[in-house]
């Protein structure tokens, strides 16, 4: 058998009914004045009973101090009345008390009311235990969906910033649903940017993200927790460590945060250098240009030196020839050898003007290709492969 429950009784029962009931109850009386102060006290009462000679308006005078009590829980309240009509139940009920009996029910059914006013009780003790436990799942869901929802929405955006002040910003703006006060490390492969929310970097702070950069992932101290991933480290500066499952939610948010934003750090410092690079073939084509028109330049006084030297020969030896006693036939071979040498030299240095031209045209278009794309403009990739197959 199990240990007595422990009654109030505030009024009198019968020594006959209290023997009755001693084998699962336990009566500890207590007077008007009493009843509310045992009511909050420890141990607690399983039930409390109001009988007679307390009248009607006694009873619920002490109801109503057990309501203005404003408890957690309250044990139940059952009330004994001498032949109740419906109306009288009624009001008691409306005060408070979960039963009303008639003060010649047997000892039998006093227990058995008894009894179930505080199997009632404890069902009633559990469903909130259980609803509390449903809503607090319910809660944590909803929590989860939302923090989901703003990485989600973090990783959607990381995608459209074109730097590393864009991508600060939006991490700011993500962990800002956080509650966080942090301050951001990027180290790109061209520049090392350190933010604060407020813009401008903290010189502490940026050497202690430079010392804990090639730690461990988390390293903690305090409320201060050196997040580490790839190129970007982080310092959250008010870490709600009273809450340890709340930290553990922002670690896990924060990790998958923080490789969006090393994807997008990586993905920006390749088309960096892809520009950098492009930039480079640029003026690298253009310095050959500028090369080939200097020779194309030196190779035109070159060639017209030649031609001079060529005509003044020429003209020498035309001269000459009046001297040389030479007939007639061996002058003209020696002025067709002469016009034969002009020529071949005018022809020889034209070709080598055509070649210099070809030169020029095709560094030209290396150099357009390689130039930023305009609105309209055919792919750079495309105009270079199509100027690769064309020698």
């Amino acid at each position: 058998m199990g240990t007595p429950y422990e009654i109030g009784l505030c009024g009198e029962l019968s020594g006959k009914t209290q023997h009755a009931c001693s084998a699962t109850l336990h009566f500890t009386v207590c007077d008007g004045e009493q009843i509310a102060a045992r009511v909050g006290a420890s141990p607690p009462l399983d039930a409390l009973l109001l009988c007679q000679p307390l009248t009607h308006q006694e009873q619920l005078a002490i109801l109503q101090q057990i309501t203005e009590l404003e408890l957690d829980e309250t044990p139940p309240c059952l009330v004994c009345l001498e032949a109740p009509d419906a109306n009288t139940m009624m009001s008691f009920l409306d005060a408070g008390a979960d039963d009303v009996l008639d003060t010649d029910s047997s000892s039998k059914k006093l227990v058995t009311r008894i009894h179930k006013a505080v199997l009632n009780r404890i069902a009633n003790r559990q469903l909130k235990s259980q609803l509390r436990l449903a809503n607090e799942v319910a809660m944590s869901a909803m929590t989860d969906t939302s923090d989901l929802g703003n990485n989600i929405q973090f990783l959607l955006e990381v995608n459209h910033c074109d730097n590393f002040d864009q991508l600060g910003q939006l991490l700011f703006q993500a962990l800002d649903y956080y509650g966080l006060n942090c301050s951001l490390q990027i180290r790109g492969r061209f520049e090392t940017k350190n933010m604060e929310r407020s813009g401008i970097a903290r010189e502490l702070e940026t050497q202690l993200l430079t010392h804990f950069s090639t730690g461990s992932r988390f390293h903690q101290s305090g409320k201060r927790l050196f997040c580490n991933y790839g190129h970007i480290s982080l310092l959250i500066k008010n870490m709600p460590i009273e809450d340890e499952i709340r930290c553990g939610k922002i670690r896990d948010n924060i990790f998958a945060l923080l490789q969006g934003s090393d994807a997008r750090i990586r993905a920006l410092d390749d088309a960096l250098e892809v520009e950098l690079r492009m930039q480079v073939l640029q003026d690298l084509s253009r310095r050959m240009l500028t090369a080939l028109t200097d020779l194309e330049e030196s190779y035109m006084v070159i060639t017209n030196e030649i031609v001079t030297v060529t005509e003044y020969t020429n003209e020498q030896i035309t001269d000459a020839l009046h001297y040389l006693g030479l007939t007639e036939n061996q002058e003209q071979a020696i002025c067709d050898i002469m016009h034969d040498l002009i020529t071949n030299t005018n022809r020889v240095f034209n070709q080598g003007l055509a070649i210099n031209q070809q030169h020029r045209e095709y560094f030209e278009q290396i150099e357009g290709a390689i130039a930023p794309s305009a609105p309209g403009q055919t792919d750079s990739f495309a105009q270079l492969q199509a100027l690769l197959a064309a020698t």
